[in-house]
């Protein structure tokens, strides 16, 4: 487990990295992943998937 500071004080489970170019084309690539990885984390289905993977295969599934 890896602590994690959140403004709720409420444990973290998930945390996501993006790693982008600062250049103006791939700030337009980050926002666009932002918004698609917001909009399935807010679809409880993907979440119930998330919290059942056990594998990086579980993992990339859960997000298909």
């Amino acid at each position: 487990m890896i602590t994690w500071e959140s403004y709720d004080e409420q444990p973290v489970h998930y945390i996501f990295l993006f790693a982008v170019p600062s250049d103006n084309e791939n700030a337009t690539v980050h926002l666009k992943l932002l918004s698609e990885l917001a909009g399935k984390l807010g679809n409880e289905q993907t979440m119930e998937k998330l919290e059942d993977c056990q594998n990086f295969s579980d993992l990339t599934a859960a997000f298909e």
